[in-house]
């Protein structure tokens, strides 16, 4: 599936989904999603580092093959 047909599908299930909350707003063509967030836990090294530390000691703890990388 190419990109194109990925997001055309896209539509297709979104679409009723949108038109059930608000068939006005479904019915622009453009719409602000800028006040829409993804929440997310933490997004710096600090916190990537100490998860990749937290999955080093639990692989060592269960010994987990030596080749594996978190």
């Amino acid at each position: 599936m190419d990109l194109q047909s990925m997001f055309d599908h896209l539509v297709d299930i979104t679409e009723p989904i949108c038109q059930h909350i608000d068939s006005n707003l479904a019915s622009m063509s453009i719409f602000d999603t800028s006040g829409i967030e993804a929440w997310v836990t933490e997004n710096n090294p600090k916190y990537a580092n100490r998860i990749i530390k937290q999955l080093k000691a639990f692989a060592k703890a269960h010994n987990f093959d030596k080749n594996f990388d978190p």
